[in-house]
């Protein structure tokens, strides 16, 4: 199977607004349910900002629609960033610390932003998260992980965590888990960062910790001071400059045991990087590529087949053999594209010209945001809220006041497939300078093709010279010739 993906695939050299049509003869593959003598697989290229390029394919047969990111890690303008939704772990609201990735991109200014590490539907993610030096989150046991840093270095590996406190005259006690809800007989140590201290079991106690030299780093030692001891709260607010100690079910008595005014020092070690040249890292997995091979170890990192072998929405990322970075975005979960398998995903990435590649989070948490427009369909047709997610930093696109307008019908049928265009007084905009996005009972290609797929209405977006358009369009029944 991962021959065929390879034959299958087409990929055209990226530069900056171009647009393609490529034409190739069908070749047996297991991502097609239809014979074709011939299928034409498009993909249009555009510029977004200096070393950052999206790019789109269309390939009708398969059929399958992929959005991809190509960075430029030497880029002087622009900056790859880790970011958390909301802006801290935990919230105490319904969204438990999650947030869509549009709206961290409208919250943070990036000008694009994808989702990135799994997550237990809490605002922590799973695996490893370090920003700007900043540990966030420990390492998920056994699963890839992407770090990057100063002078363009990135690396794909697997890390391993230890952390332990311990006060004058005791010996060190382990730390299970960094920002995370602690779990029955387990204690979990939270940063500021974290926004909330939380316990899923009783009896519970939490100390609060006064920071007073050291920061939370992949390998650092912090020195602090118990201000307080607090049983049976459930929940505990972070205040600013302090950390909380929280121990449940047996361990309860070990935080306890703990007197305000006592001394206390905490030492952490992540073993993976060398991090004199790693400062920023997202988990995710399983692998995809390694060292320009397909190495797909779904069920070595605990994936289970009904993740791995069957097409889903997926997001991934990739480097090149020059240290190029690609992200991509699979559709699924829709009648013109099924989605992908982790060894087709893994093929795509090949393709582009990676190396080394990892999968992130896929499904409905699959999102791309480019200068505000969701570029994908949602696998669940609305945008989920994730933990956490990879944005870009750059310049922001440069407004043109001109009075632009999209020329499309008003009203279209099922089925109907109109070429949709951007005009400033009465001249068509080139289609490279256009990104195009749709919402509703159809979509659109960035040529700027939309295809009507159901009854009810669709809303066309572009982005043109710094300037979002909207036009919505009536959809009707199919006719029914009498």
């Amino acid at each position: 199977m991962r021959k065929l993906v390879a034959l299958f695939l087409v990929i055209v050299p990226a530069f900056a607004g171009a647009q393609h049509s490529v034409t190739l003869k069908a070749r047996p593959s297991t991502l097609s349910s239809r014979k074709a003598s011939q299928a034409e697989v498009q993909v249009w290229e555009k510029y977004l900002a200096p070393g950052l390029t999206y790019r789109e394919e269309v390939d009708p047969v398969t059929p399958l629609v992929i959005h991809a990111l190509h960075y430029n890690m030497h880029s002087s303008e622009v900056r790859m960033v880790p970011e958390l939704a909301t802006l801290t772990v935990y919230s105490d609201d319904k969204t438990k610390g999650r947030e869509t990735v549009s709206s961290l991109v409208k919250r943070t200014g990036a000008i694009a932003g994808i989702n990135a590490d799994f997550f237990p539907y809490t605002g922590r993610p799973i695996g490893l998260m370090v920003r700007a030096n900043e540990l966030i989150s420990n390492p998920y046991p056994t699963r890839a992980v992407f770090g990057w840093g100063p002078m363009a270095n990135c690396a794909f590996t697997t890390t391993s965590f230890e952390s332990s406190f311990q006060t004058d005259g005791s010996g060190p006690v382990t730390i299970d888990t960094l920002n995370d809800e602690c779990k029955a007989d387990s204690i979990a140590l939270d940063t500021e960062t974290a926004g909330l201290a939380l316990t899923k079991a009783t009896p519970d106690t939490f100390a609060a910790v006064r920071v007073l030299t050291g920061s939370m780093q992949p390998d650092s030692r912090i020195e602090g001071e118990v201000e307080g001891i607090y049983s049976d709260a459930n929940k505990m607010p972070i205040q600013p400059g302090n950390m909380v100690l929280a121990g449940a079910g047996s361990k309860s008595t070990t935080i306890a045991a703990l007197r305000p005014g006592q001394k206390i020092s905490f030492n952490f070690k992540t073993v993976g990087f060398n991090w004199s040249k790693v400062n920023n890292c997202l988990g995710g997995g399983p692998f995809l590529l390694k060292n320009g091979q397909i190495a797909v170890d779904a069920q070595q990192e605990g994936f289970m087949p009904e993740f791995y072998a069957k097409r889903h929405p997926r997001t991934a990322i990739g480097r090149t053999a020059k240290g190029d970075v690609w992200i991509v975005v699979v559709e699924g979960r829709q009648p013109d594209t099924a989605g992908a398998t982790l060894d087709e995903l893994a093929g795509i990435m090949m393709k582009l010209g990676c190396t080394d590649a990892m999968n992130f989070d896929g499904g409905g948490s699959s999102a791309m945001n480019v200068f505000g427009l969701t570029l994908n369909r949602p696998g669940e047709g609305v945008e989920r809220e994730v933990a956490n997610a990879l944005l870009f930093f750059g310049p922001p696109s440069k407004v043109d006041a001109g009075e632009y307008h999209i020329q499309a019908p008003a009203s279209l049928i099922t089925g109907d497939r109109k070429s949709i265009t951007v005009v400033r007084d009465g001249v068509e905009v080139p289609n490279s300078e256009v990104l195009w996005q749709a919402d509703g009972q159809g979509w659109i290609d960035q040529g700027g093709l939309l295809r009507v797929v159901k009854e009810g209405s669709v809303t066309v977006r572009a982005l043109v010279r710094g300037q979002v358009l909207k036009t919505t369009i009536t959809t009707g029944p199919a006719t029914t010739a009498g």
